[in-house]
């Protein structure tokens, strides 16, 4: 808006309507795992799966937080093995850090190629903090985080890392990519939190062992934690703890399966579901209770 016309309209409608900002952008926080990312090739899929959905969602903010490469972490630490027998947990994490800092900007890399302006943020521009020896709170500096994402309708950043109160890189232990995701979900009071794994949602067996497992389109919170108290680590019990405590309605898809997927929230209002639900895939988005969420037994249902 110019100063010539702000004025004028300062002077028909007083300063109260100016000072109204315009509605934020709705933000969805994506994650795609390690499992995804099985080599360079898979890096450009991942770009084109981010800007399909940027076209289908057009008045969204995205918010992109991955994994490392699927075995990178691990390579590193045998890496630092072969030059210290017990390398320094510090200096660990920060031989770690390369891996999802290598995977933000090769997915960057390969979404700018399709011409999407977007942010490719570090550890400390996440705004995750790792505060306090006893108590291990995280919290999330949301004004560093809007900053550096300022400008973009999406920006891409490292999961499984915080900084702590020295400024040094911090890992969240296994799973910590999940917990990262939920919490900035939640800091950018973001509409839903999507995982993106190699199973396309839950299902009450392993469809990886059972060929005739059958996908579960909707899980309430209590039905997720109950999975991952029988072993299933489709996602991190805390991150599904700490969604649950906040509402967050998450959705768990694959990039080969768009149409099929597991949402997981309270049963809502029908508009919120069909806003979730929609980008899910579901046909029947009120549907309030699946037949088969209980497993039979502990070894049919890790996925």
């Amino acid at each position: 808006m110019s100063a010539r016309l702000q004025r004028n309209m300062q002077m028909l409608f007083g300063k109260s309507l100016l000072s109204q900002d315009a509605p934020p952008q709705p933000t969805v926080v994506l994650k795609i795992g390690g499992s995804v990312f099985r080599g360079l090739s898979a890096y450009p899929i991942a770009a084109r799966y981010v800007r399909d959905r940027l076209m289908e969602e057009s008045q969204i903010r995205w918010l992109i937080v991955v994994s490392a490469q699927h075995g990178q972490t691990d390579r590193l630490e045998q890496l630092a093995r072969g030059l210290h027998g017990k390398p320094h947990p510090r200096v660990l994490d920060v031989l770690w850090s390369t891996g999802e800092l290598r995977s933000v900007a090769l997915l960057s890399l390969a979404m700018m190629e399709l011409g999407l302006d977007v942010r490719a943020l570090n550890i400390h521009q996440s705004g995750l903090l790792r505060s306090g020896s006893v108590s291990n709170t995280i919290d999330v500096d949301h004004r560093r985080l809007s900053r550096a994402w300022s400008g973009s309708r999406v920006a891409v950043v490292p999961g499984f890392f915080a900084r702590n109160e020295i400024e040094c890189v911090e890992s969240l232990g296994r799973g910590g990519s999940d917990l990262t995701a939920v919490l900035l979900a939640i800091a950018s009071k973001a509409v839903r939190c999507e995982f993106i794994k190699d199973v396309a949602g839950y299902h009450d067996r392993d469809p990886k062992r059972h060929a005739d497992a059958k996908p579960l389109a909707r899980l309430s919170y209590e039905e997720a934690l109950r999975f991952a108290d029988h072993g299933c680590r489709v996602l991190q019990r805390e991150a599904i703890l700490v969604a649950a405590g906040a509402r967050l309605p998450m959705i768990v898809r694959s990039l080969e399966h768009t149409g099929t997927c597991t949402w997981i929230g309270d049963d809502t209002p029908e508009a919120q579901v069909a806003s979730t639900t929609s980008a899910c895939g579901i046909v029947d988005a009120r549907v309030s209770r699946l037949p088969g969420t209980q497993p039979n037994k502990r070894g049919d249902i890790r996925q």
